[in-house]
């Protein structure tokens, strides 16, 4: 891994709650809607598994009907027309780790 690429990893800290096993993020090539998943997997998805080695991360781009997270296997969020840090944004708030300050 090159230096650079392994710094950004480590600047972009990325926790989640222990209870998540799977994220799959699934988006079109193209079409209207559908940047904010594409640049979500490009951008946030290896910080995600850089810093939550339980985390298996799938990113599939085909003919999806909608821009979507699936966290769990069970759980999906329609993402289509996000963009790529408010869905970040979307994922802290409900799975992020929080940390006690003390």
């Amino acid at each position: 891994m090159s230096g650079n690429v392994l710094h950004r990893l480590q600047q972009q800290v990325i926790r989640l709650k222990p209870v998540i096993t799977s994220i799959h993020c699934n988006y079109k090539l193209k079409g209207p809607g559908q940047a904010g998943a594409r640049h979500f997997a490009r951008e946030h998805l290896p910080a995600i598994r850089f810093h939550n080695p339980q985390i298996a991360t799938l990113k599939k781009g085909d003919d999806a009907l909608a821009a979507q997270l699936i966290v769990n296997e069970t759980e999906i969020i329609d993402v289509t027309g996000m963009h790529s840090n408010d869905i970040l944004q979307t994922l802290l708030e409900r799975y992020g780790e929080t940390t006690d300050a003390n």
